[in-house]
């Protein structure tokens, strides 16, 4: 199974399918729990890779409440997000990810993917969604890591700017500057 998979993978294009359906019937004969988490990592990517964004945001949602490895479980929050706002449905990734954030603390990966949904915010010219989200971020900046919040807060800046305010765009720079400064490492 593995062999042909991997065929299947290096044909030009690749059968995603094909390797998903290969992997899915290699994890249920697999006995190492890791390797099968593994295993439904890469059959949720190949259905990704595919475009087909709903399966793989089915398949990643499911192994992150259920894989025991750390990394796996956060790759999949990742990628559950991404493969939900390549659904175009982003009501439901911002639900889903409001749902996931008062659920539990996500780590870096939480980070990661609100980053990925204000893009898309601001790739769909909902800008102002996209800084009340920053607004929100910001406002528990106890909890966010130095370099993601010095990230945010150029973010936060910029689309002040996009919003026709000049001033508060300024003044959200300089306090941004004013926190590069002072930080050290940044």
């Amino acid at each position: 199974l593995r062999a042909l998979a991997a065929a299947a993978w290096r044909v030009n294009p690749p059968k995603y399918r094909l390797v998903a359906d290969l992997l899915t019937r290699l994890r249920e004969l697999e006995k190492d729990a890791e390797e099968r988490e593994k295993l439904s990592m890469q059959v949720a990517d190949c259905h990704f890779l595919a475009g087909d964004y709903g399966s793989a945001a089915a398949l990643y949602t499911d192994l992150r409440t259920s894989a025991k490895n750390s990394i796996i479980a956060e790759r999949a929050l990742t990628q559950a997000v991404n493969a939900f706002l390549a659904t175009g449905d982003i009501e439901k990734t911002i639900r889903w990810m409001d749902e996931i954030s008062r659920s539990s603390t996500l780590g870096v990966v939480r980070w990661e993917a609100e980053w990925n949904l204000i893009a898309r915010l601001q790739e769909m010219n909902r800008i102002p969604e996209a800084f009340e989200r920053t607004q929100t971020l910001l406002a528990k900046a106890g909890s966010l890591p130095m370099d993601f919040r010095a990230r945010l807060m150029w973010l936060d800046a910029s689309l002040a700017l996009t919003m026709q305010e000049p001033k508060e765009a300024l003044s959200k720079a300089e306090y941004a500057l004013d926190f590069l400064t002072k930080s050290e490492g940044l």
